[in-house]
């Protein structure tokens, strides 16, 4: 479907085959509920891996994910009147991302999902669409599907190494981050935040993420 958005621009929301949403379902469990395959399981028994992983940066697949981000903006604004706050979209995010990117990762964490997942995203693939002149190929050679079952948990996977960077270069202690899937919602000191900035844009578009100028907001002190 290419369901209408403001400017004439149109967002394609997927439906998948029945087994692939099956597996894929499965494959989602199976990342809350288990370890990856790079650490030691008995770290991450008690949560599974996305609820360590992701944990302090990524909110995206909690299901409190947006209450805990306004909850932590709001108590940080609050202890700190000073500081900046910046809430970041970004451009065209789930069809920007890099596969490549999002496929070592999942390699790295998940090697033994890795041929199911790399069938639908290693190469080029179609989707079709319903318009005037009868069904329609599109190609997708970028980013996940919109509508995909682990569309959300592979963006988070690929976008995460950016995140984190951010985080070791700033320091935890200097900054609130936490993002939404591609919302970012950053609070720190003016100079900080520059800096964080500064990293979005020289790193960030390799990873496929792109801010989106059009969209967004700052607040200052």
């Amino acid at each position: 479907m290419a369901l209408p958005k403001s400017g004439g621009d149109v967002r394609p929301i997927g439906m998948g085959a029945t087994i692939r949403k099956l597996i894929s379902m499965f494959i989602l469990d199976h990342t809350n509920t288990s370890g990856s395959a790079i650490e030691d399981y008995s770290e991450f028994e008690m949560k599974g891996f996305n609820a360590n992983y992701f944990s302090g940066l990524q909110y995206g697949l909690d299901k409190l994910g947006a209450e805990r981000i306004i909850h932590a903006v709001r108590t940080y604004r609050d202890a700190n009147p000073e500081a900046d706050t910046f809430l970041i979209d970004a451009e065209n995010a789930f069809n920007s991302a890099s596969r490549k990117i999002g496929l070592e990762q999942v390699k790295l964490h998940f090697p033994h999902l890795l041929p199911f997942i790399s069938r639908i995203y290693a190469h080029t693939s179609h989707g079709w669409v319903f318009g005037e002149a009868g069904s329609e190929a599109v190609l997708s050679r970028e980013g996940f599907h919109q509508g995909d079952v682990l569309g959300s948990w592979l963006f988070c996977l690929c976008i995460q190494p950016l995140l984190q960077k951010i985080c070791d270069d700033i320091g935890a202690r200097n900054m609130l981050m936490m993002f939404y899937i591609d919302d970012g919602n950053i609070c720190c000191p003016f100079d900080i935040m520059i800096r964080i900035l500064k990293i979005l844009m020289e790193h960030g578009p390799q990873y496929g993420f792109k801010i989106k100028k059009t969209k967004g907001g700052v607040s200052t002190r």
